[in-house]
């Protein structure tokens, strides 16, 4: 993922915050990281979700290229045994 494609999370991570729907736990991180500090807290937070939303989406991609390569060794696995070959 480059700097563009990652602005999208970066608004994400910014909209919980101004929609007070931050995650406590990640917040709590920032603002201990922060000293207290409440806007270097949002600032930490959105790197904190950010990295956390790029994880999820890395996960995903693994787990789905995991199930398509699954999904392909069956399809070969039932041409064999339809055709012999």
């Amino acid at each position: 993922m480059n700097a563009h494609d990652d602005a999208p999370l970066y608004e994400l991570a910014a909209s919980e915050i101004a929609a007070g729907s931050a995650d406590r736990g990640i917040f709590a991180k920032a603002f201990s990281v922060a000293l207290g500090d409440e806007e270097k807290s949002r600032a930490l937070y959105i790197r904190y979700r950010v990295e956390q939303l790029k994880a999820e989406i890395a996960r995903r991609v693994q787990e789905e290229a995991r199930v398509s390569a699954g999904g392909r060794k069956a399809y070969l696995a039932e041409l064999k045994r339809r055709f012999g070959y």
